[in-house]
């Protein structure tokens, strides 16, 4: 029974490039939802603070696109652990301390993340199982 079991699951993981699609679909999807009732409130004016955020936002992901290239190359064959996130990009900068600081700040927003999801499902269950309403 133990054997079936280990089976079904190898079988069933997904690849990191599939779980970090998911992830990425499941963030910005909600923010998708978010962006007409932002544009409601707030009328045209709104559109352009939203494409300088986004112009700021390609910017910020191209610095550290560079940063970790740059580092990649100063790498040696001991320090490489294959990790390439913000974490790394801490250690590099600011040591095991940054890497710490990073990380709990990584653990914080991600359950910033699921409080917002719950809270979403939570006013919209009502609407979703009563249809009168």
């Amino acid at each position: 029974m133990e054997r079936q079991f280990s089976t079904v699951c190898e079988e069933n993981k997904l690849t990191a490039t599939q779980t970090t699609i998911n992830i990425v679909n499941l963030i910005v999807g909600a923010g998708i939802l978010t962006v007409p009732y932002a544009f409601r409130a707030g009328g045209w004016v709104v559109l352009p603070i939203v494409v300088v955020l986004v112009l700021i936002f390609t910017f910020t992901g191209v610095l550290i696109v560079w940063c970790i290239q740059k580092i990649e190359s100063d790498l040696t064959v001991l320090e490489d652990t294959g990790q390439r996130d913000f974490a790394f990009l801490a250690r590099k900068a600011f040591g095991q301390v940054g890497q710490r600081i990073i990380g709990a700040c990584f653990a914080v927003e991600l359950g910033m993340y699921s409080a917002y999801y719950l809270i979403l499902i939570a006013t919209n269950m009502p609407r979703c199982s009563n249809p009168w309403v």
